[in-house]
């Protein structure tokens, strides 16, 4: 059983304190979702640009489908012009993403709600079974 005086201060220190409650408006200390509490974090701390990057290649198969996804990959996204780099397998893939651009971009940016990407960057791959054709050899 704690002591008068302890019991006296104690009721003292309690009465002076004034109850910290938001009221029925929306307050600082409301809770709020996670998502927004993670989208207002990452564009105070400016992690946007790395967080969409992660977002486009954590789901490029489902954005362009898994044959495309098998070919072309995504490289890097560059949030300050909103360019998003592809590196194709073959000068072919290259070739059909550029005509297939609009249509990708426009799926792209339907999905996250937002202008994220405004253009793409194509890419052939630079190292692997490319070879170039030299005129007199053979290309086997």
């Amino acid at each position: 059983m704690p002591s008068r005086r302890r019991r006296k201060w104690f009721r003292s220190k309690a009465s002076n304190v004034e109850a910290q409650f938001s009221g029925s408006g929306n307050g600082a200390r409301d809770p709020v979702r996670l998502g927004e509490a993670l989208a207002t974090t990452a564009s105070q701390k400016g992690w946007s640009g790395a967080m969409a990057e992660g977002t486009i290649v954590s789901q490029w198969p489902f954005l362009v489908g898994a044959e495309i996804a098998a070919h072309v990959h995504p490289e890097a996204y560059l949030a300050q012009t909103r360019e998003l780099v592809l590196v194709a397998d073959s000068p072919a893939w290259a070739t059909q993403i550029k005509l297939l651009q609009r249509q990708m971009i426009t799926r792209i940016n339907e999905h996250f709600g937002s202008k994220r990407v405004a253009k793409l960057v194509i890419r052939t791959h630079a190292g692997g079974q490319r070879r170039a054709y030299r005129r007199g050899s053979s290309l086997t």
